[in-house]
């Protein structure tokens, strides 16, 4: 197991990847870290889609459009 100063040594393999993080550059992993965390964008007839099976699947109930909307919206998003 490495030491905690050798960790933090190790993150910089390259002096030029002090220069990109200085200039504001994001690296290819940062990159890929917020792509991840990112939602992503879904359609209105997806959530329609989704929130009509939700609905179904719940037996027809009356009164819930906009709770089942609103968990497809968020489901979709999630890529649940």
């Amino acid at each position: 197991m490495q030491k905690k100063d050798d960790l933090k040594s190790a993150r910089l393999e390259h002096p030029s990847q002090v220069k990109e993080m200085r200039a504001g550059e994001a690296t290819p992993a940062t990159k890929a870290i917020a792509a991840a965390a990112a939602p992503r964008q879904v359609s209105e007839p997806e959530i329609q889609m989704r929130a009509y099976q939700k609905w179904e699947a719940a037996g027809k109930p009356k009164g819930v459009d906009m709770q089942l909307w609103l968990e497809a919206e968020q489901e979709l998003k999630n890529g649940k």
